[in-house]
Parts: structure tokens; sequence; C-alpha cells
């Protein structure tokens, strides 16, 4: 997968509420990211997305570009 590749985004302009129900599929952490942060999101968003994708930027990663998946 090509890190810098075009993402695919939506948004959301929403009137009257605060909130917009939204499925989320990947979280995804760079590297300076403090593993005490990445641990607590990870658990909210396991718990309230538990089919969620956690992955972890390394510095190879950004050297090559490409996206060597794996997960947390």
């Amino acid at each position: 997968m090509k890190l810098w590749s075009h993402e695919r985004e939506h948004r959301v302009f929403a009137q009257g509420s605060p909130f917009v129900a939204v499925k989320v599929k990947e979280l995804v952490f760079g590297i300076n990211t403090e593993p005490r942060q990445s641990e607590l999101l990870t658990a909210i968003a396991k718990k309230f997305c538990p089919g969620i994708a956690v992955r972890q930027l390394a510095r190879a990663d950004i050297e090559t570009g490409e996206l060597d998946e794996y997960e947390i």
C-alpha cells in the first residue's frame, strides 16, 4: 500500500446535531506516537469498533513510501 496515496475521505456538515454516525475501519498511528497513547486509543477503538484494524507506522515505512502493514 502506498503511504502517500490519495485517501478516500468524506466530510460531513450537519446542522442541529454535534455528532454524525460513522463507521471507523482503521486507526493508523504515526512513528512518534507514544506507546501509552496508542494503547489507550486502541483499547477505546476496539471497545466501540470491535473489527477495527489498528496499525503502527515504522521509520522504514516513511523512508520507502510503502506501508508494511502489521497489526498492533
